[in-house]
């Protein structure tokens, strides 16, 4: 399990950070919040493949548990096995479940933390956007 979160987390920030870099330099402070939004977003979408897998390998059975565990066995041994076993086995679209309440949550989450981050440091006086 950390393995697989320390690889989303990664990978949620490169995508995040990229996209709100670029879109900072061609966007003033008040449309913070959809840029925020968009990046989120873009950065979920990219990600929900790591996550499934990711949360799969966090409740699947471990060795030992046997009849009385609960869970299902997918029988992932890391990120890079589940990533191609659920692909192979269930298709492209099984990587992508639960797409759509993540995508709500992550987007929104992300229009106020970055407006609220803007707001915070045109209120404090640093630049918005210094590469403009």
């Amino acid at each position: 399990g950390f393995g697989a979160t320390l690889a989303l987390d990664v990978a949620v920030a490169v995508v995040q950070f990229t996209a709100l870099d670029a879109g900072r330099r061609h966007l003033d402070i008040k449309s913070s919040a959809a840029l925020g939004f968009m990046a989120s977003a873009l950065s979920t979408a990219c990600t929900e493949p790591v996550d499934v897998v990711r949360t799969r390998i966090m409740a699947q059975l471990r060795r030992g548990d046997g009849a009385k565990g609960k869970g299902t066995d997918f029988n992932y041994t890391s990120l890079a096995d589940g990533l191609r076993k659920a692909a192979a086995e269930e298709g492209l679209v099984a990587l992508y479940r639960g797409l759509l309440p993540r995508l709500l949550l992550k987007s929104v989450g992300g229009a106020i933390w970055y407006s609220t981050y803007v707001s915070c440091r045109a209120a404090l006086g640093a630049p918005v956007a210094a590469h403009k």
